[in-house]
């Protein structure tokens, strides 16, 4: 009797954050040594933090304890894909499930990486490496991109790269990064308070002219726009 095929389960995350007004993806260098002790496929590439799902976890379950303390920061990943190709890695067949996360930019400064990394930073998605990586991890930071350049054109979306409470220019800018095009500031402002999707709630005094107003989202109208979104393409 043939035995069934041995596939491992691994988890991938792309996690992103906005610095200076600029998309950021977190990338790290991978240890010659990986997670498990063995010689890595691909010592000191570019690398998303991720790892093997183990036999008696639900993959929700390893990305608890691994992803939050590997990287230093809260996350609330969401998935993204899978990923399938059958030399994807050189050792033996591992299917990943890929997710992203989005980081307030004023949590950003938390960023560390575990022992399966020798190093890592925050780097613009704009100025990503062309070559280096490992396994098909580029390939997986591409369709994160793309699935949010997707939604921000269709809906109000991001607003997890944004600190709690904001202003309309932090939004104008972070949909620029997400759209990947400039965005017309002034029909922008008109859109997104005629949604209802943020509110006032305060205001920064300026050393000339007009307060700055700061903004915060509202989660009940925010899932409203984002159900008839996804409603319209059905």
């Amino acid at each position: 009797m043939k035995q069934p095929p041995v596939i491992h389960l691994a988890f991938d995350c792309v996690v992103l954050s906005v610095l200076e007004r600029a998309l950021h993806l977190a990338l790290a260098r991978r240890n010659p040594i990986n997670e498990i002790g063995e010689p890595d496929p691909f010592p000191d590439a570019y690398s998303l933090p991720g790892g093997y799902v183990r036999a008696d976890e639900a993959v929700e379950e390893t990305i608890r304890r691994r992803l939050g303390p590997e990287v230093g920061l809260k996350l609330n990943p969401i998935p993204l894909g899978v990923f399938d190709a059958p030399k994807r890695d050189p050792r033996h067949r591992v299917v990943t499930i890929a997710f992203y996360a989005l980081i307030p930019s004023d949590q950003a400064e938390r960023l560390r990486w575990g022992p399966a990394y020798t190093s890592g930073s925050w780097i613009r998605v704009d100025q990503l490496p062309k070559s280096g990586w490992a396994f098909d991890h580029r390939q997986i930071v591409r369709r994160a991109l793309g699935e949010l350049r997707g939604r921000s054109l269709r809906e109000p979306t991001g607003f997890g790269l944004l600190p709690k409470r904001f202003n309309l220019r932090e939004l104008h800018a972070l949909h620029e990064q997400l759209r990947q095009e400039p965005v017309d500031l002034r029909n922008f402002r008109k859109s997104i308070l005629r949604t209802r999707v943020v509110r006032e709630v305060g205001s920064l005094p300026a050393k000339r002219g007009y307060p700055t107003k700061l903004y915060e989202v509202r989660p009940k109208v925010l899932q409203q726009l984002t159900d008839q979104a996804y409603a319209a393409q059905e």
